[in-house]
């Protein structure tokens, strides 16, 4: 019945005002209206000791930061910059790992507090028998030069043989993770990520997406949760789309939604996205030299 008063009380003032104070007033009266704007260029990355960033991940313990890291064969490290104008804020080397194939990059709640996931998932070749996923607990304050962390490896297999994965998003609600294959067929494999320490676990395939782009191949997602929707960003190398579901459900429904195509900048070779920490915009960036971060306010 409340709502029923409100949808007629905002029809009302609909009557009284044209089209797009309408539109205006509609959006100022909900706050779970989003619409992705234009993409903005925030910076060029430089200092990062990578021409190959292949992920994006919003800092959920530190303001205004973002996580990011190298591609294949690069360094087992992950660089701090800065979301508003992306200098570069520090690194957290991790010690002793070997970055095979490093692909992307996700935050979300742990038994730690908060910590950051990276997917050694990459396999172009497909000859890889296992990947790995890295856990490290996210630091409290931006590192100051490089800083040795500790970190949790869980190794596992695909029940189905090699795949190349260069995206995977974690559901806060339970810390589980996911991945999402990376192929030329459009036909993209969703898996859940085991995370069995000392010990290799098996994924499970949950789902399939099937990826409208020219160019189907997915380079990166993540995943953001709030009062108002759950929220998957699935990105290719060119083009973007976001999956929406009511904000109570479950990943397997939510990868039965629409892709819809949302704003990104232009990014010849963009294998990196995320989601702002308040949801209410993302940032993209691409591979090479000194490359844009970009962002899209909702």
């Amino acid at each position: 019945m409340i709502r029923a008063l409100a949808c007629c009380a905002l029809a009302a003032v609909a009557c009284a005002r044209g089209p797009a104070e309408t539109a205006d007033a509609a959006a100022d009266a909900d706050p779970c209206a989003r619409v992705p704007g234009t993409p903005t260029a925030i910076g060029a990355i430089t200092g990062v000791p990578s021409t190959e960033l292949s992920g994006l991940a919003a800092s959920h313990t530190v303001p205004d930061l973002l996580w990011t890291h190298g591609d294949h064969g690069g360094a087992a490290e992950l660089y701090a910059i800065s979301a508003t104008n992306a200098v570069p804020r520090g690194t957290l080397r991790l010690a002793g790992a070997i970055a095979v194939d490093w692909e992307d990059i996700a935050t979300a709640p742990c038994a730690a507090g908060h910590c950051i996931y990276v997917a050694d998932t990459g396999d172009n070749d497909l000859e890889r028998t296992t990947a790995a996923l890295y856990e490290v607990v996210e630091p409290t304050a931006a590192p100051t030069g490089t800083v040795d962390v500790g970190y949790t490896r869980y190794d596992f297999e695909y029940p189905d043989g090699a795949h190349n994965v260069e995206a995977i998003f974690v559901d806060p609600r339970d810390t589980r993770a996911y991945a999402i294959t990376k192929t030329a067929d459009a036909r993209a494999a969703v898996y859940l990520l085991p995370r069995v320490a000392g010990a290799t676990g098996l994924a499970q395939p949950i789902a399939e997406l099937t990826i409208p782009a020219a160019d189907p191949r997915v380079t990166a997602a993540d995943l953001a949760i709030d009062t108002c929707s759950t929220r998957l960003l699935v990105r290719t190398y060119g083009a973007l789309y976001e999956l929406r579901a009511a904000p109570t459900a479950p990943i397997a429904e939510l990868l039965t939604a629409a892709l819809a195509t949302v704003p990104v900048a232009d990014e010849p070779h963009g294998e990196a996205v995320a989601y702002a920490a308040d949801g209410r915009a993302y940032y993209t960036t691409s591979e090479g030299t000194t490359p844009t971060l970009s962002r899209v306010a909702e």
